[in-house]
């Protein structure tokens, strides 16, 4: 930044000492050929600045984009992983309602039980408490 500061400075100096200066001189052409080139020296170092912010600017986007990546991947991960679970757990379940649907019919069957009629509901009672007794 001092750099900058004493660029800056030494411009505007050289700008009020061309105004003493009479146009043409051989003094004068030569202030405005070295504050020409001191003015060349400030843009250079402005365009440094703001390649160097760009390249920041780039490094932080890149950084932003990685961590959002990650974080996309393992909520994507976390979704797969409910879906199998729900898939397996939804499989385990009717699975288990067919295995006892048909071990509550065949126990309904021998006892002369017909499904959905009242005495299905009998059946089912008889059946749990079969079970619980052995």
């Amino acid at each position: 930044m001092e750099n900058k500061t004493l660029l800056n400075e030494t411009l505007e100096s050289g700008m009020e000492s061309l105004k003493t200066m009479k146009p043409g001189s051989e003094e004068y052409t030569a202030a405005v050929n070295s504050l020409a080139k001191l003015h060349e020296m400030q843009m250079n170092e402005t365009a440094e600045e703001n390649s160097k912010t760009a390249k920041e600017d780039e490094l932080q986007l890149k950084w932003h984009q990685t961590e959002a990546d990650v974080q996309k991947a393992d909520s994507d991960r976390r979704v797969e992983i409910l879906k199998t679970v729900g898939g397996i757990a939804g499989t385990l379940i009717m699975g288990g309602l067919f295995v006892w649907n048909q071990v509550n019919g065949w126990f309904n069957e021998e006892e002369g039980h017909i499904p959905l009629s009242p005495t299905f509901k009998d059946g089912s009672r008889t059946l749990i408490q079969n079970i619980f007794r052995k």
